[in-house]
């Protein structure tokens, strides 16, 4: 399997971005949303993190976003998510990494 690209994300990523999460709202157990927001909501929140200076990644495979991860202010916690589970803990593990990195 290629290892994934971890870069910053850019808001042509957010489609993918917010279909990774609405799995993880619906179907995970590590967020406490009950309804996923939708696109334009994972833009503000992009936006606001960007405008902030805080780190907003994703991990790419073959030019499809598979996994982000994020770091914004207390008490706003980080993120990770990763699509379906479906690439390991390899993509979470860099993605976490070059988040903390950034901070």
């Amino acid at each position: 399997m290629s290892t994934p690209e971890i870069r910053p994300a850019t808001e042509a990523d957010l489609p993918s971005v917010t279909e990774i999460y609405e799995h993880a709202v619906r179907y995970g157990t590590a967020t406490f949303e009950l309804i996923p927001p939708d696109l334009a909501e994972m833009t503000r929140r992009f936006r606001a993190l960007m405008d902030g200076g805080f780190p907003y990644l994703v991990a790419s495979l073959e030019g499809r976003v598979i996994g982000y991860a994020y770091a914004g202010p207390v008490p706003a916690a980080a993120g990770l998510s990763l699509h379906g589970g479906e690439f390991g803990l390899s993509a979470a593990r860099r993605s976490t990494a070059a988040a903390s990195a950034c901070c």
